[in-house]
C-alpha cells in the first residue's frame, strides 16, 4: 500500500507535467514541448501504474494484449483507410512502427485501465456490462476533445480535415472490447488512486487547448 505522501507527490508530478505542457504549447517554444509528447505520456503511464496494486501474470498479459491489439488496430486503420477513416500520423508522438507511433498503444492501455478504475470507483455495484459501457464512453469523450487539435498538435491529420463519425463509433467498439479483456483480472484489484486525477488532467489539458489554440 502506497502512502498518502506518495499519492501527493504523484499528484504533484501529474499536475506539474500537464501545467508545464499546457503553458509550453501555448508559448513561442511550442514545437519543443510538442516534441516531448511521447515523454509526457510515458511519465504519466509510469505514475499511473506505480499505483497499481496486486500485480500478477494475468494482469500483465491483459495489458500487453491490449497494447498489441490496439497497435495492430491502428496499423490496420492507417493501411486500410476504412476502419477509423482516412488519416495519417504526424511526427510529434515519437518513434513509429508501420507508420504508427508506438506510444499510441501505450495510450490505449492507459485509457482503458484508467477509465475502468474510475467507473468502478464511482459505481462499484453496477452491472459489469453497464460499467464497461460507461468506461468506453469516457474514452470516446476524451477522443472527442483531442480530435479537433490532432493536426495542430502534430499528432495525426485526417484526409477530409476532421474526424468522421465512424471514428468515434470504432473507438467505442474497440474500447469496449479492450475493457472486456481487462475486466476479469481487475475484479479484486483496489482502485488505482491516480486513475481519476490523470484522466481529469487529460480532460482539462485538451479542453483548455481547444480554447487557446482555436
Amino acid at each position: 500500500m502506497l502512502s498518502s505522501k506518495a499519492s501527493k507527490i504523484a499528484f504533484g508530478i501529474l499536475l506539474i507535467l500537464h501545467l508545464v505542457g499546457f503553458i509550453g504549447i501555448n508559448s513561442s517554444k511550442s514545437e519543443l514541448f510538442l516534441s516531448l509528447s511521447a515523454v509526457h505520456l510515458i511519465i504519466s503511464a509510469l505514475v499511473l501504474f506505480w499505483f497499481h496494486q496486486k500485480w500478477d501474470a494475468k494482469q500483465a498479459i491483459a495489458l500487453i494484449l491490449i497494447f498489441v491489439l490496439s497497435f495492430g488496430l491502428e496499423v490496420s486503420g492507417i493501411q486500410s483507410r476504412v476502419i477509423f477513416g482516412s488519416y495519417d500520423y504526424m511526427d510529434m508522438l515519437g518513434t513509429k512502427g508501420l507508420e504508427v507511433p508506438f506510444v499510441i498503444g501505450l495510450l490505449w492501455v492507459m485509457l482503458v485501465y484508467a477509465s475502468q478504475h474510475i467507473v468502478k470507483a464511482f459505481y462499484p455495484r453496477y452491472n459489469r456490462f453497464v460499467l464497461l459501457l460507461a468506461a468506453s464512453a469516457l474514452m470516446v469523450f476524451l477522443d472527442f476533445l483531442i480530435e479537433p487539435l490532432s493536426e495542430s498538435l502534430g499528432y495525426w491529420k485526417w484526409t477530409e480535415g476532421s474526424a468522421p463519425a465512424q471514428n468515434y463509433l470504432v473507438w467505442f467498439i474497440a474500447s469496449f472490447v479492450f475493457q472486456l479483456i481487462l475486466a476479469p483480472c481487475q475484479r479484486e484489484v483496489p482502485i488505482n488512486k491516480m486513475a481519476l486525477p490523470l484522466f481529469i488532467f487529460f480532460v482539462l489539458f485538451f479542453f483548455g487547448l481547444n480554447f487557446t489554440l482555436a
